[in-house]
């Protein structure tokens, strides 16, 4: 199934507490992976280097935002870069077999059991309990952008 070009994949946590993340993903390749809470509902999976990659590049814009005098685009810049840097829950290697640990605080915080609905995005994973967490959360945006 898939929504707006992203792949949507349900994945088995094995008895090591470990998904298999699909190759063709936006962190197939990804050796370093942080895991980082979103909200109540899902939390994601970043390959740590492009993590980092978008945090430069977010902090640039906000300097160039500066320079230019354009204070409020600066601010934006700048909440959201303290947005996307708050969250951090772990940084984990992915194995040779493309099987990432999903740690037993963050399989406790979501009450995760043997499996999660993995969401690919432009450049990170969204990883929900089930659907209807999914759901919960495409309902929620929906409803913020009214």
């Amino acid at each position: 199934m898939t929504i707006e070009n992203n792949v949507i994949n349900y994945a088995k946590i094995d008895q090591n507490g470990e998904i298999i993340v699909p190759k063709t993903s936006v962190i197939g390749e990804s050796e370093n992976i942080l895991i980082r809470k979103e909200d109540y509902l899902t939390f994601s999976i970043y390959d740590l280097i492009e993590y980092k990659k978008i945090l430069e590049k977010l902090k640039h814009e906000s300097e160039m935002a500066l320079s230019c005098g354009n204070i409020k685009r600066k601010e934006f810049f700048d909440e959201y870069i303290k947005e996307l840097s708050s969250g951090k829950l772990d940084v984990i290697k992915k194995s040779s077999s493309n099987k990432v640990l999903i740690p037993n605080h963050v399989k406790d915080m979501y009450d995760i059991e043997d499996r999660v609905l993995m969401c690919d995005g432009v450049d990170h994973i969204k990883v929900f309990k089930n659907d209807e967490k999914k759901k919960e959360y495409e309902k929620r945006l929906i409803n913020n952008l009214k």
